[in-house]
């Protein structure tokens, strides 16, 4: 759990937000990313690109085309690594809702 401390209106009245870790919402949103990966290098191979998996090729794959192997494509891991990373529990639209109402910015959470 983390909390933090914020001052709202113009008495600073205390409030505090406190944010709870999710191992296994974790788990389950880098299995989802990894099965993507798979699906997209799926469709990198079989040359079938999909225009919604376009912004995932550049940065997630390195691709590499010569005459007697013809393409090549391993994943970027050090991009992938950075991603998985990043990826965090998002806070639920009625959470963000209310924070809106707190005028309380959403937390970068890393």
């Amino acid at each position: 759990m983390h909390s933090r401390l914020y001052a709202l209106g113009e008495s600073h009245r205390r409030c505090y937000l406190h944010l709870y870790y999710n191992a296994e919402m974790k788990a389950h949103a880098v299995d989802r990313f990894n099965k993507e990966l798979i699906a997209c290098k799926e469709e990198l191979k079989l040359g079938h690109l999909r225009p919604e998996h376009q912004e995932q090729y550049a940065p997630f794959f390195i691709i590499t085309t010569t005459p007697v192997r013809r393409m090549k494509i391993i994943y970027n891991h050090e991009s992938v690594h950075q991603y998985n990373k990043q990826i965090l529990i998002e806070i639920t639209k009625s959470q963000r809702k209310i924070l809106e109402l707190l005028k309380i910015p959403s937390p970068a959470l890393s």
